[in-house]
This record gives structure tokens, sequence and C-alpha cells, in this order.
């Protein structure tokens, strides 16, 4: 998925909580950054304020594969310095939010809290386009989570659920750190079942901390479902549905997919549990002039 940028599942709170496995994971992320430039790139040439399609081969500037390949190597400090130069230098540049995000995620890493929320802010400000959005927000949460911030972290996790960015992310970490911030806030009710959600992904290396956290030693088994609004060629088409939908006070999100026709996006209203869930959210939908389809995930 274009837009996901994942370094390593947790974060600090305190202490550092990481799943099994995880330490020390980098993974490339060059073209990531790479599909996300040209997906702006076509989207600009055609006078759209999203993503219409992706093409390969777009390749980051030297400046932003030195500061990549120092962060390959372990060398935090070096690629540090080497995201800031590059962003500071050429701030117009396509690459420069990618600059600052990978610069505040060292500064993250590193503990640097209050340097992680500026370079975060940076990019935002620089082009908020919705793929990067998603990464951007969820790393702001991560930010002031670790400054004890807990309140302005749940409204940053939110941001990406309630603003249709769900898709850009792990959807499996995100439910996580909401419920974190929701019991760091008093609301344990709402966390447990933000834990609960982390079980709708095998395998996720967050379960067994949501299970220990929540106080379940088994599995809780809730099922996800989505209503379909309607799937698009174009994101700005997928966007104006989203924010109908948001206007009406349902959570939507725009899910990017790959079919025979190419790059879709399809709006959907993410529903948990049975069949008398999705019938009372697809009733309200209705109600509010949409046509909802029913799916399983």
């Amino acid at each position: 998925m274009a837009g996901m940028v994942q370094e390593e599942p947790g974060f600090a709170e305190g202490f550092r909580v990481r799943p099994p496995g995880t330490e020390g994971a980098m993974h490339r992320f060059s073209s990531v950054a790479a599909l996300v430039l040209s997906a702006v790139l076509l989207a600009a040439a055609a006078g759209c304020g999203g993503p219409m399609a992706e093409t390969a081969g777009v390749t980051p500037p030297p400046a932003f594969q030195q500061a990549e390949a120092a962060y390959q190597r372990g060398d935090l400090a070096s690629a540090r310095e080497g995201f800031r130069t590059f962003a500071h230098r050429q701030p117009k540049h396509a690459f420069a939010p990618w600059a600052y995000y990978w610069q505040g995620k060292i500064d993250l890493k590193q503990e640097r809290y209050a340097e992680a929320l500026y370079a975060f802010k940076r990019a935002l400000d620089m082009r908020p386009e919705p793929l990067i959005r998603g990464p951007l927000l969820m790393a702001l949460g991560d930010a002031e989570y670790n400054r004890r911030e807990y309140r302005k972290a749940l409204g940053y996790y939110r941001q990406v659920d309630s603003g249709g960015f769900a898709g850009t992310v792990r959807q499996d970490e995100l439910y996580f750190k909401t419920a974190l911030a929701l019991q760091r806030t008093g609301d344990r009710t709402q966390a447990d079942r933000y834990f609960d959600r982390v079980e709708l992904f095998p395998g996720s290396p967050y379960i067994e901390e949501a299970r220990r956290r929540s106080g379940r030693d088994s599995p809780v088994a809730p099922t996800l479902h989505y209503l379909g609004l309607g799937t698009f060629t174009r994101w700005d088409g997928a966007e104006r549905v989203r924010k109908e939908a948001s206007a009406a006070g349902f959570q939507a999100n725009i899910e990017r997919v790959t079919s025979a026709a190419g790059v879709l996006y399809e709006v959907r209203v993410p529903v948990v549990g049975g069949r008398e869930e999705i019938s009372a959210v697809e009733n309200a939908l209705r109600g509010k002039g949409f046509r909802p389809v029913a799916s399983f995930e």
C-alpha cells in the first residue's frame, strides 16, 4: 500500500513496547515515497487534488538516497542530518515532506519528542496529500503519547481513523495505539473495545500485548464487516463521498484496491459486530440518502 510507511511496531511509553522480533527492524521506504511522488505528479498534471494513479520508476534525488542509505546501515545521526539538510535546501521538492517525516521518525526513536513534533508538523504543512497524511498523523500521536499528552495523542489517532486515512497505515497498530491512549485517559471501556479489534488481524505483533492490557488470556473473536459506499477511479471522487458520509456522522475510510481495471478507491464504513450491528448502520446510512453494500472483510 503506497503511503503505508512502517519502520517498527511499538513506541515508548516510559519504556519500549516492542512486540517480539521487532527489535532493530528497518524496512526500505524510498519505493513508497517514489510511488506517492508518481501519484502526486500525475494528479497535478490532471488538475486534481489527490492521486489518480501510480507509475513506477521515479527515483529519489541523490541527497535523499544518501540519507536513506545512512538510515539503512544504522547511522542515524548522518541520516537525520541528511534528511534535515535536504528538506531545508529543497523545501519545494516533492520529497521534502518525506525527508521531514523520516527526520521526525529518527527524533522519535531517540526520544527527542519536541523535535519530532516540529518535523512532522512541517511535513503536514508542506504537502497534506491523503496518502501522506495518515502516517504523519500517526507519528504525531506517537510523539504526543511519549510526552504524556495522552488526549492530544488520542486526537491524532482518531484523525487517522475518522479522516479516511486508516487505509494508509497498519490498522492493527492504529487500534492498539488508540486503545493505549484511551486507557491512559481513563476510558477503559472504549480501550478494551479497541484492544479487541486488534484480534481482527491474525498474526498481528500487537495481539499478545493487547490481551495482556485488556486482562484477557484467551482470544476474543470480533468480526469486521464494512459497508461500501462506492468505488471510484479517482481519489477526489472517493474523497467527496467520504466527506459527505463524515458530515452525516459516519466514520468512513478510503481503501486503495488493485483490480484488473487498475487502481481503484473504495469508500468504506467499517462495522464491528454481527447482523444486528450491520443492519443498524445500513439503515442509518440509507436514512441519510446513501446506498450501502455490505461486504465481509
